[in-house]
């Protein structure tokens, strides 16, 4: 084949074998299905506060494991100060278990931002931010019994440093005597916002809400700001816990999402660093914001959810990662989960519905119409045959809000523990009450087994297989096409060459030419009346001769003792096999099989 042909054969060959053999295979093979049967929603849409009673707003809300009625907490912006109000629902029928009831004992100063959590079946810890000089952050113990819910001891104040600013608390209870707060502390760490946490204990009546050990600082990197907290229990004896936060500038760009994993200290007398602190977000463009954490219900494996600016659309998504909880190894690869994207989506919270399945909703704008409206998506986590792989499945996203007038968002979610395929969502809603004040409302699903459809549960052996099939169909007529084009090309060019005629031509004297201009050749075995006049051979003494006889020996030209005579380029002559005498560029002789002579003509 023409050596100007390999080349280009060459590299396309190899590109077919990275095209087809180069798919990278990944750890985790994330898969949506659209099975209809799957989600069930419960009821219809309820609220949770009543027109003409409160403007609710920045809720939050836990369930109590022995019976699923759950507690939701929310701002009552009605108030003024603003003060927080609470009240506890059934769990199946989404009516109030109890008057509304407020969630802290003193109304001397602004309460806001409450998070919560379920000690035992009967009693229950709200912690906020209140306002006297600066924000501080307290706590309160309940207990709920006959319907009604008393205050349990005094409120407390969880933090230490109080120099400024202390906000946005988020809680973790690890067992029925102890609890884990973390939060945003200006100039906590001595450089903008750090995030700072402390273990309280709840075990002694008469000291509820003791600090167990000192003010922690949660991250490593303090330089800028952290802030935004979230934190999980991610081992089943409560002595382990993973916080999330985004840190300014310290990704290289703008905001980035950390965590450092927690251990307590022998029987609950502190905490300590497991490991070192570690970036979670793998895209590190512009803005990553907001991060929420959840531990599945076995606490086997954590997810981390937050938002992400995309920077080709100008708009975020909501993005995730799942962990191992003993290693804090990913899982996979980050995923995104929203289809849409046109638009902002914002909000993320997260719970577990099983050992191996979660929940994650959000907000979208512009999806449903109008502004926000809260949108939900389920996963499930699945070991893959002999393999340490694993399948992340889900299902369609789904429209979790049926009012969709003006905004819906602030979402946030809770699993049920007696029937852990139930799951309840809350909502802010803007204007929603008849009244024109926001309320908080929501909507409880459940959520059946995972459909066993052929493509719901194919593994990457088949995606695999798919990809490589719809490559071959595609690259298989370009290489066909490509080989015939070259076959054509080789072929039309030997016809030319084979073709029975001479061609006259004329060589001009030249220093570098062959001859004086006037070569004749009669006849096919015999060069006549051809001259080499002072022409540098490699070296060689100058060459000429009149009449040279030409003799075959064995199929080939015989030039003295030589089977062959070869003049490199600018002139050369060439006897080889096939009885032929080669000029090459830019003065050609070709003596072929066909006993013709082809003399191009070269100005």
């Amino acid at each position: 084949m023409n050596k100007k042909f390999t080349l280009p054969i060459c590299s396309f060959t190899l590109f077919l074998i990275l095209l087809l053999f180069g798919l990278p295979k990944a750890s985790v093979n994330c898969q949506d299905t659209s099975c209809e049967e799957e989600l069930t929603q419960i009821g219809a849409e309820f609220g949770c506060t009543y027109e003409g009673q409160e403007d609710g707003f920045a809720h939050d809300f836990a369930v109590f494991p022995a019976t699923d009625d759950y507690l939701v907490v929310w701002n009552d912006g009605n108030s003024y100060p603003d003060t927080l109000k609470g009240r506890i629902y059934d769990g199946t029928t989404n009516e109030p278990l109890t008057p509304e009831f407020q969630a802290c004992s003193s109304d001397l100063y602004t309460q806001k931002n409450a998070a919560v959590g379920i000690v035992n079946e009967t009693h229950f810890i709200v912690t906020f931010q209140g306002k006297g000089t600066t924000w501080n952050l307290y706590g309160q113990v309940f207990q709920y019994s006959g319907g009604e819910v008393h205050l349990i001891g005094n409120e407390f104040q969880i933090n230490t440093y109080t120099d400024y600013s202390q906000e946005a608390p988020e809680m973790v209870i690890l067992s029925t005597d102890y609890f884990f707060v973390v939060w945003q502390s200006d100039n906590g760490d001595g450089w903008g916002y750090g995030v700072s946490g402390q273990l309280l204990s709840i075990k002694n009546i008469n000291a509820i809400g003791e600090k167990i050990g000192n003010e922690t600082i949660i991250s490593t990197y303090t330089r800028e700001s952290q802030l935004r907290p979230s934190v999980a229990k991610i081992s089943s004896g409560g002595d382990k816990i993973i916080v999330v936060w985004e840190s300014n500038w310290q990704d290289g760009s703008y905001t980035g999402i950390f965590g450092q994993a927690f251990q307590t200290l022998g029987n609950y007398q502190g905490v300590e660093k497991v490991g070192s602190e570690f970036q979670i977000n793998t895209q590190a463009t512009k803005y990553q914001n907001n991060p929420t954490v959840s531990s599945f219900s076995d606490h086997k494996y954590f997810v981390v959810f937050w938002e992400n600016y995309e920077v080709r659309n100008n708009n975020y998504d909501i993005c995730g990662q799942i962990y191992y909880s003993e290693t804090l190894e990913t899982i996979g690869d980050e995923f995104i989960i929203n289809v849409h994207t046109q638009s902002d989506q914002l909000y993320p919270s997260t719970s577990q519905l099983s050992e191996n399945s979660f929940i994650v909703t959000w907000s979208s704008r512009y999806q449903d119409g109008s502004s926000y409206g809260v949108y939900g998506k389920v996963y499930s986590l699945e070991d893959q045959d002999d393999s340490d792989e694993k399948n992340l499945r889900a299902i369609d996203p789904f429209q979790i809000n049926t009012h969709i007038e003006n905004n819906q968002y602030y979402s946030q979610v809770k699993s049920f523990f007696q029937n852990e395929k139930k799951f309840v969502v809350l909502w802010q809603s803007d204007q929603q009450h008849t009244d024109g004040m926001n309320g908080i409302f929501g909507q409880q699903f459940e959520m059946e087994e995972f459909c066993d459809d052929t493509d719901s549960t194919k593994d990457d052996d088949d995606d695999e297989s798919s990809s490589i099939t719809i490559i071959l169909s595609i690259a298989l007529p370009i290489t066909a096409i490509f080989l015939i084009l070259i076959f054509y090309i080789q072929k039309k060019k030997m016809t030319q060459r084979n073709a029975n005629k001479v061609v006259g031509s004329r060589f001009s004297d030249d220093q570098d030419g062959i001859g004086n201009g006037n070569n004749q050749f009669d006849n096919a075995n015999t060069v006549n009346h051809t001259t080499f006049e002072k022409n540098n051979f490699n070296g060689n003494e100058n060459l000429k001769d009149n009449d040279i006889p030409m003799k075959e020996v064995n199929s080939q030209m015989d030039l003295d003792t030589q089977n062959q005579m070869g003049f490199n380029n600018p002139n050369q002559m060439d006897f080889n096999n096939q009885n032929q005498m080669d000029f090459y560029n830019p003065n050609q002789m070709d003596f072929n099989n066909q006993n013709q002579a082809d003399f191009n003509l070269w100005n």
